[in-house]
């Protein structure tokens, strides 16, 4: 009639004696009477009852009494065997039945966090066979039903099939003394191995709780693991303890888009959580509530810390080790400071966070307040760069991109949900620029953009009105540029974004565009006192990182324009032309081009009121430093209004073509023709055709000598 799992136990506690309170012999056969009750809290038989007619038992009970971990609830399975006159055997198994609720103090107080008991503890099924957790202790898993009571909840909440396991005990290798107690609870060293055998220990929940009073949760589990302290020896078991953690999703902000990360403390890898899972918050004692795991509730240093991503187009912040003060209801506080990557920072990014090298460390710890309709407002938005980050952006084999930022600059940072605008970051002023060192001293610092870094929710991130900035060969490119940006005060952007990049692994593609025009167009130029100007300087960019490193790196900054003097104003004007750009990609070394030319427009008005004609020449040589590659640049510009505008026509080709010795009588020949031509009439119909072609020939040397205009370049080819 015993239950197999219990055996072992009755073998071991009546061995060596039976419970007898009464006998007596008959003709009819032997009747004995037995009660037998034993008050401890020990995992065993506490109750055994005979009831013995005649020979026959007419009515047995035995009782085991045991605990139920890791609630620490105390339970109960009876098991009755009755016969009646008829002959019929009626056996019942009560199975295990809790007496009282689980208060998590057995071996020894938990660290309970929002948990405070299971309450009506039912439905407690066997699971699966007797698990031995050390010669002298064994389990056995179940599953049961309860009621959880959670802090801030006033009603509990129910949880179904939740795994725990009962305290049995296996026969020891030699009988006992006579009438010896049962062997006592699981000690902590005995918890903590059964920890160690079956993992940390949960089941589902449902339910939605405010932490601390502050932060609304959505639970999915409750777990619960052992929890030990810092440095804990072998043999010390006064740094063992446990804890108790729930497990769920938090009501993050609507600024921007949040969400919790993991962080290894040693390498500061950032990764999600497992969204089917959620995220731990646990309490040791008195102190706050934190994103831990129940494993370093007791750590003054976890082994996996948590933090919240604040993410928009083209930066991150990471919050680092949030807490919540019970004492303080209504405010999310920070262990660190938090740290910001910038578009230049995700570049050197490997997962969803760069490493804290590259990204720029604050100063200042943030403060959330978080009101009843969850909206976030971030309490001082002001912070200071405490860390520099690595200067070195990215390289390749004979160039390199690297940024600066000031010690002590000021960073704002404005989270507030309740507005229309929640989200707003204003970085200082950086320095990105653009290093050649395999190239000539003169050509190695010839770039540098200085501009301050500013993202809005929902916006275009850009660098606000950044000084292009020419050093080195380029120092009269510099002077001109700034001399015009001066006279006319013509504000530009530099737009940066990001995006996710392709393939399988993680990967972040930062965009950038600058394009800064003086003038609306070659046949609209500015009149700067000195003559009429058209330029354009533009920079197009697109730098890949991913979990191999630098993936990917393009980058074309040209700066062009002219300058026309009049010679018989309106009809006449003359004067020069330039052109500088600096091609990189990812496979071979960067391309410096150079072209110096002439240009001239002809034309004017030549019926007031009715027709006005100009056309544009310009004319000019190429050269690239690095392959002392020579060419030529020609170009025709010709617009017509009629009707005083009310139909216009333009036509533009301009071709550049670059010249190269290939053998002592034969020289290859590359060209880029672009070709431009647009109709309107007034404001009803405009038709407009773009496109470039290329091609490429190997002539003799002779015939490239009668080609008009370029009679110096066959000389120059001879040398």
């Amino acid at each position: 009639m015993t239950p197999d799992e219990l055996l072992p136990d009755l073998t071991n506690q009546f061995s060596n004696i039976v419970p007898l309170h009464h006998a007596d012999l008959s003709g009819y056969g032997l009747s004995s009477f037995s009660e037998w009750v034993l008050a401890v809290d020990g995992p065993g038989f506490c109750k055994v009852q005979f009831q013995v007619l005649n020979g026959r038992t007419a009515y047995e009970v035995m009782q085991f009494r045991s605990v139920l971990y890791e609630c620490g609830a105390r339970t109960v399975r009876t098991v009755i065997l009755e016969r009646h006159n008829s002959g019929r055997v009626f056996r019942y198994d009560s199975g295990w039945v809790a007496v009282e609720p689980g208060l998590f103090m057995q071996p020894k107080p938990f660290e309970k966090g929002a948990v405070k008991a299971f309450k009506n503890i039912r439905r407690i099924r066997i699971a699966a066979p007797v698990i031995q957790v050390d010669p002298t202790c064994a389990v056995q898993p179940v599953i049961f039903d309860a009621d959880v009571e959670l802090d801030g909840r006033d009603s509990p909440v129910p949880i179904y099939d939740r795994p725990g396991y009962i305290q049995v005990q296996p026969p020891p290798p030699a009988p006992p003394p006579p009438n010896s107690p049962p062997p006592p609870l699981l000690t902590d060293v005995q918890l903590e191995a059964l920890f160690a055998r079956v993992g940390p220990i949960g089941g589902p929940i449902d339910a939605v709780i405010r932490v601390g009073g502050t932060l609304e949760m959505q639970l999915s589990s409750i777990v619960s693991d052992t929890a030990l302290d810092d440095d804990r020896r072998p043999g010390d078991n006064l740094r063992i303890g446990f804890a108790v953690a729930v497990v769920g999703t938090p009501k993050l902000p609507l600024a921007g888009q949040w969400s919790v990360m993991r962080v290894d403390p040693v390498t500061r890898e950032v990764s999600p959580v497992d969204q089917r899972r959620g995220v731990p918050i646990v309490r040791a004692g008195a102190q706050p509530f934190r994103f831990r795991e129940p494993s370093d509730t007791r750590r003054s240093r976890p082994k996996i810390e948590h933090a919240l991503l604040m993410a928009t187009e083209s930066s991150r912040v990471l919050f680092a080790q949030p807490l919540i003060d019970p004492a303080q209801v209504g405010k999310i506080q920070f262990d660190v400071p938090p740290v910001l990557a910038d578009p230049y920072s995700l570049v050197q990014s490997t997962g969803h966070f760069p490493s804290t090298s590259f990204a720029l460390k604050l100063k200042e710890k943030p403060l959330f307040h978080v009101g009843l309709d969850n909206h976030w407002r971030i309490d001082q938005p002001d912070f200071q760069i405490d860390v520099p980050p690595v200067t070195e952006l990215m390289k390749g084999g004979e160039w390199g991109i690297n940024r600066a930022y000031t010690l002590g600059a000021p960073i704002r940072i404005d989270i507030d949900s309740t507005l229309a605008a929640p989200f707003k970051i204003n970085v200082p002023a950086s320095d990105l620029k653009l290093d050649l060192p395999q190239f000539p001293p003169a050509f190695q610092n010839i770039l540098k953009i200085t501009g301050t870094y500013k993202t809005l929710a929902g916006g275009i991130p850009t660098l606000e009105n950044p000084d292009i900035v020419f050093t080195g060969a380029l120092e009269e490119v510099k002077k001109t540029l700034h001399s015009l940006s001066q006279l006319l005060n013509l504000p530009f952007e530099f737009d940066v974004s990001v995006t996710s990049g392709s393939g399988s692994s993680p990967s972040f593609v930062v965009h950038m565009k600058l394009l800064f025009r003086l003038g609306r167009g070659p046949g609209e130029r500015v009149d700067i006192g000195l003559g009429k100007f058209y330029g354009e300087f533009t920079v197009l960019g697109e730098l890949e990182a991913a979990l191999t490193g630098a993936k990917r790196a393009l980058l074309a900054i040209n700066f062009e324009g002219d300058v026309q003097q009049g010679i018989i104003p309106p009809l006449i004007y003359a004067g020069g032309l330039f052109r500088f750009g600096v091609e990189i990609n990812e496979t071979g070394r960067p391309i410096i081009t150079m072209a110096l030319g002439v240009v001239a427009s002809i034309g004017g008005e030549l019926i007031p009121g009715l027709l006005r004609v100009e056309v544009t020449v310009h004319y000019g040589y190429t050269l690239i430093p690095d392959t002392l590659a020579l060419g030529v640049l020609l170009g025709l510009d010709a617009r017509a209004k009629l009707l005083g505008g009310l139909i216009g026509f333009s036509f533009g080709v301009e071709a550049m073509a670059a010249i190269q010795r290939k053998s002592p009588a034969l020289v290859t020949v590359w060209a880029q023709i672009r070709v431009a031509a647009s109709v309107q009439i007034a404001i009803f119909i405009e038709e407009s055709i773009d496109f470039e072609t290329q091609f490429q020939q190997d002539i003799p040397l002779a015939a490239v000598a009668l080609i008009p205009g370029v009679g110096l370049l066959p000389a120059a080819l001879l040398l």
